[in-house]
């Protein structure tokens, strides 16, 4: 049996009959134990269904019990775990049925789309199911009450427990399959660099469907058997009470969260929070001494990835020295910075990231992106430096995926979804600085005939809605005469974003539609 499943168990089992995770939008508590006969119910339905072992399982929803139930039945059952934003569309849904080659589909009730989705699943002739909010599958009788039934005994720790994809800049995402034993390394890694026991209680508002949420929050508190606590969004205007009414004691989060908190009142009392972590995007350090200075709780910021299962870089816990925009230390992997011809960098000279371990993919799905592996290191196509103590500074991406409050969202993937817009001749998509978001998504297109902007926003409205989740949609939409180009006529996008930046007023050939 892998050591992620015979961990998970004996941890389950071990503390089955105490409250361990608070649904927030049920407004109450579940136990392990709840949480084991619910996993074995689905890890039988799939055995029914023929789902063999190996075989990947698209799971939808929120942070719900609902959805860590339905994600974790998968993995425990030695199936792959494909999970999906709760509000995909069903263009989204039927694209990752297709590039996932799915075998079946899990459903909870709250995902927004649900309905439509297994439609579109019935369509392709996949099985589904729906899971109710407390986790028990709907439409079909029990078919376990045993809390092992249906779990894998025979599953090695190579084999694939989740797959995700990139958010490619060209062609198609990547898939990023990791292993049972990539998950397990990494969610020791945040254990032991937090310190984190039984004692602990986080709160996860980041979506699950994320990589960081699955490590950094949901594995890390059930292999060190703290509590959890589940809120579907972020809500600032709750945020200091929900940590005061739950003793809550770590938090992740991303930059634009801790952002929003600076314009709240903070706690009214001793919190019992131990620190905020801050990933997936760069957090200024402006921000994070302010945030420290006037709520007196420290940030520790931190870098990871999906193709190292979340933490790559962490700063230490205090005492111990954490460096204000560095995003810390290597932690459980290799970390170089390389030029070009794959030279090591000294300290404090640029270059690209690469990094190796027991926490890294070897190679994406399908042998796809071959270039990114050299000698065993993985190039990450972010760009940085360290310093003299080894602390790592990100300062730049050599790909250009737009980074949207922690969110990286695709240029190609929304400038497919303008292009269908009959009048919509050329589009390029690029993410601009926003002081809350990190990045902001804007589009620029140019048309075959001049069209009144009202009748474009209407369309181009239509068509974000129907085909985008709601953090891909453009916060702007502007008609430009032409877009820059290369000798092949390729779109060059970081030329745009370069021009548009140095712009003082861009309002001169440029019409603005906002896109809601």
């Amino acid at each position: 049996m892998s050591k992620l499943i015979q961990d998970t168990l004996e941890r389950l089992s071990t503390s089955h009959d105490n409250a361990r995770i608070w649904d927030d939008s049920q407004g109450r508590w579940f136990t392990h134990n709840e949480l084991l006969v619910r996993t074995g119910q689905l890890a039988t339905w799939l055995g029914k269904e023929h789902v063999q072992k190996g075989e990947r399982v698209l799971v939808a929803g929120s942070n719900t019990f609902a959805f860590v139930t339905a994600y974790l039945g998968v993995i425990l059952s030695g199936r792959v775990a494909v999970p999906v934003h709760a509000d995909a569309t069903q263009h989204e849904w039927s694209r990752l049925m297709e590039q996932s080659e799915a075998k079946a589909a899990v459903v909870t009730v709250d995902t927004e789309n649900g309905d439509a989705l297994c439609r579109e699943a019935s369509m392709h002739h996949l099985p589904y199911i729906r899971v109710g909010a407390d986790g028990v599958l709907l439409g079909c009788p029990l078919m376990a009450t045993s809390k092992n039934s249906g779990f894998a005994y025979e599953i090695d720790d190579e084999a694939a427990a989740v797959m995700l994809f990139t958010s490619g800049t060209t062609g198609r995402p990547k898939g990023v399959t990791l292993s049972h034993r990539i998950m397990r390394a990494n969610a020791d890694n945040v254990i032991r660099s937090h310190a984190l026991t039984d004692a602990d209680t986080a709160y996860c508002f980041l979506p699950l469907f994320h990589i960081n949420a699955q490590v950094v929050v949901l594995w890390s508190t059930l292999l060190s058997g703290g509590q959890l606590i589940l809120q579907r969004k972020f809500s600032a205007r709750r945020f200091w009470s929900t940590i005061a009414a739950n003793q809550i004691t770590w938090v992740s989060a991303v930059p634009a969260i801790i952002t929003i908190l600076l314009q709240t009142s903070g706690p009214v009392s001793t919190t019992t929070l131990r620190f905020v972590r801050s990933a997936s995007a760069p957090l200024p350090a402006n921000t994070l001494r302010q945030f420290e200075q006037r709520f007196g709780i420290p940030v520790i910021e931190s870098y990871g990835m999906t193709e190292a299962a979340s933490q790559i870089c962490v700063n230490p816990l205090p005492p111990q020295p954490r460096k204000a925009g560095s995003v810390g230390l290597p932690y459980g992997v290799e970390l170089k910075v390389v030029n070009d011809q794959f030279e090591t960098l000294p300290p404090n000279e640029t270059g690209e990231i690469a990094l190796r371990g027991q926490s890294v993919i070897s190679e994406y799905a399908g042998g796809a992106g071959a270039d990114s592996f050299v000698d065993g290191w993985f190039l990450t196509g972010d760009i940085g430096y360290r310093d003299n103590d080894g602390y790592v500074y990100l300062v730049a991406r050599k790909k250009e995926l737009i980074n949207r409050a922690g969110e990286k969202v695709s240029p190609r993937e929304i400038e497919e979804v303008l292009l269908t817009h009959a009048n919509v001749k050329q589009a390029a998509v690029i993410g601009v600085p926003d002081a809350v978001l990190g990045e902001r998504i804007v589009a620029y297109v140019t048309v075959h005939q001049a069209m009144l902007v009202s009748d474009m926003r209407e369309s181009l409205n239509k068509i974000c809605l129907e085909l985008l989740s709601k953090f891909k949609r453009p916060s702007e939409i502007c008609i430009v005469e032409q877009l820059p180009t290369g000798a092949t006529g390729k779109i060059q996008r970081l030329r745009l974003r370069q021009e548009i930046l140095k712009q003082q007023d861009t309002e001169k050939n440029v019409h603005t539609i906002s896109s809601t």
